[in-house]
């Protein structure tokens, strides 16, 4: 009895495999600030790395890594965000929290789609 419980508890807590897109290359756009930090959480009690400033609302970054932690009942996703935008030079580079691994939503970003990007160079 205890075995098929340990193995019941052991299904319930193997993460899910979910086609998740990649971010990669990515230009996205702030919704809000969000912490930008030097190593996304790792070690034993995952803990972020220190934190190198914020990301402003509407600014636009490109992402070139991403890190994908699991935990035990949830994996997230971390991004590599780099600014993309001239007069951005002085925003550090970092990684932030993207959000649950399977959601193309992000609670601090948004895709920035082309229209937005062009409009936004030509003001």
């Amino acid at each position: 009895m205890f075995r098929h419980i340990l193995i019941l508890l052991l299904m319930l807590c193997l993460p899910l495999q979910v086609a998740a897109q990649t971010l990669l290359g990515k230009k996205v756009e702030s919704k809000q600030t969000a912490p930008i930090r030097e190593e996304p959480p790792s070690g034993y009690f995952r803990l972020p790395g220190e934190e190198l400033g914020k990301t402003q609302t509407s600014n636009h970054y490109t992402i070139s890594k991403e890190r994908t932690l699991q935990y035990l009942f949830s994996t997230q996703t971390w991004v590599y965000l780099q600014p993309s935008a001239p007069g951005q030079n002085d925003e550090p580079s970092g990684w932030t929290y993207w959000g649950e691994t399977g959601s193309a939503d992000s609670p601090n970003f948004s895709i920035a789609s082309e229209a937005s990007q062009s409009s936004s160079g030509q003001e």
